[in-house]
């Protein structure tokens, strides 16, 4: 007679075939789509996935593909890639025309093409700018809310892009102690428009205020705002008006202990998609043992200003992990890391308030001289909900452990009420997924994503992830040895559903 033991044991293999099969059937996992790869990018057009990469900075390779991850057609255009979107019913690529690590990378000569979505053809192409290839150029590129036009902000700075870098250490920190001063002065700065055909709309010089550069952006009317920092002054934030090079509007923020400015540090500057007239300065800085993260709202329209400061000590984020109830086993331990690792990963701007998440991520570079890489690491994640009047309405916590010769992954997608943040962890192209109340602030869920069949260095690039509200769509890397630090790798794409 066949015992009960045996139906149980039989069961129990039916259902582990099952489950097995199940998790295969939610995933889809194409060969390597790219190889030598330096950077991808992807997002949905016309019910389609674009996916795109830099192949060793010289040409990127551009794929169409069905979303069951079946190809439709491929095509290749020469350069190094720097953007690429939608737009209108075409596909815009813009690319620099030549790039060289020894020099400092992407030249100041900018080529966009236009691809038919259907067969990949190229359309039309264009040198939308030409700079001084001396010098290291920052750009930045804008697309209408409306898919039709697309601006480019171009910064050319003091750093040379033929710069030679000491080989000894010190001569490698004062080095880059120029550099990124250099880096941030302004030699030039102008706003270019452009249509879906490339035409030029108009091209504009601002007159910017005295001062270091921290940041620009656009508001959804197209005005344009700018961040400077002038020593023993402030930071001053400009308000330009669509199309026009005088300032319309100006504040100052004095350094100070009063403002939170105080100290060494970095900000940035931002806007969002539900308000104009508005522009926001975000950051943080360390004064000894205290980290100080800011943001700060200005609102141009009525003339006033609503400030958000928190400060850290060592001992606040020990008290935050000793009083971390979990979510659920698999996220038990919550380390913060050190204080002055903090670095704000994402501002998120729900019709109520605003969601912030801060996490502490650091860099440890590569031995000069050795071929050892730059390694990083980062710890869990802070999570504020603030009111429309920057009072805090809850704190919450995301542990995480990372550890990787590669950049942390994160992304943030706020839909339906829900905030999700994407943040890789661990080794194997790990990630781990947060669902919380854009309302509240409550962490409503909490699990991790893993690949499958991937190796132990692999990881998941998060930032160019295309998301659905049942399938993600994530480049998983391959890391390869190359000579210096620069890193190129293999890609694989996966298709991953999942539930909000």
């Amino acid at each position: 007679m066949i015992s009960i033991k045996f139906f149980r044991v039989l069961f129990l293999v039916f259902l582990l075939c099952f489950f097995s099969k199940l998790k295969a059937q939610n995933q889809i996992r194409t060969p390597y789509y790219f190889t030598n790869s330096t950077h991808v990018s992807s997002f949905l057009h016309l019910g389609q996935l674009l996916l795109l990469s830099s192949e060793n900075d010289k040409r990127v390779k551009i794929i169409s593909s069905s979303l069951e991850m079946k190809k439709n057609w491929e095509q290749t255009v020469e350069g190094s890639l720097m953007f690429s979107t939608d737009l209108e019913d075409k596909i815009l690529v813009i690319v620099s025309t030549d790039f060289a690590a020894s020099v400092g990378g992407n030249n100041s000569t900018y080529k966009a093409f236009l691809l038919d979505a259907r067969d990949g053809k190229v359309i039309h192409e264009k040198v939308i700018y030409e700079g001084n290839n001396d010098y290291l150029t920052v750009a930045e590129f804008v697309v209408s809310k409306n898919r039709k036009t697309f601006s480019l902000i171009a910064r050319e700075t003091s750093a040379k892009r033929n710069f030679i870098v000491a080989a000894d250490a010190n001569g490698s920190l004062w080095a880059a102690r120029k550099m990124a001063n250099n880096a941030s002065a302004i030699r030039k700065f102008s706003v270019s428009a452009y249509d879906s055909h490339l035409a030029t709309i108009d091209k504009v010089f601002p007159v910017l205020p005295d001062g270091d550069f921290i940041g620009a952006a656009k508001t959804i009317n197209g005005d344009l705002y700018v961040a400077v920092s002038e020593e023993k002054k402030g930071i001053t934030i400009a308000k330009f008006e669509a199309g026009k090079e005088e300032v319309s509007a100006m504040v100052l923020e004095p350094f100070g202990l009063s403002s939170g400015l105080q100290g060494q540090g970095s900000l940035n500057l931002i806007t969002d998609t539900h308000r104009n007239n508005t522009a926001y300065l975000t950051g943080g800085f360390t004064n000894g043992p205290e980290y100080t993260y800011i943001l700060n709202k200005y609102d141009f329209g009525t003339n006033k200003e609503v400030s958000f400061r928190k400060s850290f000590r060592k001992a606040d984020l020990k008290t935050l992990e000793k009083s971390f109830v979990p979510l659920n086993k698999q996220f038990s331990r919550l380390d913060l890391g050190s204080v002055s690792g903090l670095n704000l990963l994402s501002v998120a701007f729900p019709a109520d308030g605003y969601l912030i998440a801060l996490s502490d991520v650091r860099y440890l570079p590569g031995t000069p001289g050795s071929k050892i890489p730059p390694t990083y690491t980062a710890n869990g994640i802070l999570v504020y909900n603030l009111d429309s009047n920057f009072v805090v309405k809850s704190a919450s916590a995301i542990p995480r452990a990372y550890g990787n010769v590669t950049r942390p992954s994160f992304r943030s997608d706020l839909r339906d009420n829900s905030w999700y943040l994407f943040a890789s962890d661990e080794w194997k192209a790990k990630f781990a997924v947060a669902k919380i109340n854009a309302s509240s602030g409550k962490i409503e869920d909490l699990k991790m994503i893993a690949p499958e069949k991937v190796g132990k260095g692999h990881v998941p690039d998060l930032a160019e992830m295309t998301i659905t509200d049942s399938q993600l769509f994530l480049p998983v890397k391959d890391p390869k040895p190359s000579l210096g630090y620069k890193l190129k790798y293999d890609v694989h794409m996966y298709r991953l559903d999942w539930e909000k």
